[in-house]
């Protein structure tokens, strides 16, 4: 199990938490059933996903 803890970001705003699960091997092709958390919209420190 794993303990999600809020803390506060150093602009004074609460810590964004994941909001969404995506299927492991849609995702990164691993033969995998598993489910992890993610952001369902990006942010300034996302990085723009290269399609290549």
């Amino acid at each position: 199990m794993v303990a999600i803890i809020t803390t506060d970001a150093p602009n004074g705003s609460v810590a964004r938490q994941p909001d969404i699960k995506i299927s492991v091997r849609q995702t990164f092709g691993i033969d995998s059933d598993m489910e992890v958390p993610a952001f369902s919209e990006s942010d300034e420190h996302v990085p723009i996903v290269d399609e290549s």
